[in-house]
């Protein structure tokens, strides 16, 4: 099982989330939904937590 660190992991969604607003615009269901995952995982792990590890599947 691989990890990753979270910053890695929000840096990937940050990246999906702009494809995803250029291709189906910013007001897309894909784009949104993609925004608030990256939400959650902001709010989640403050800066200061970023240390942590999460497993990926």
């Amino acid at each position: 099982m691989a990890t990753k660190s979270v910053h890695l992991i929000i840096e990937e969604k940050r990246k999906e989330m702009i494809q995803l607003a250029e291709d189906y615009g910013y007001t897309s269901n894909l784009t949104v939904q993609a925004s608030q995952e990256l939400d959650y995982l902001l709010n989640t792990f403050s800066p200061s937590d970023q240390h942590y590890l999460v497993s990926s599947n």
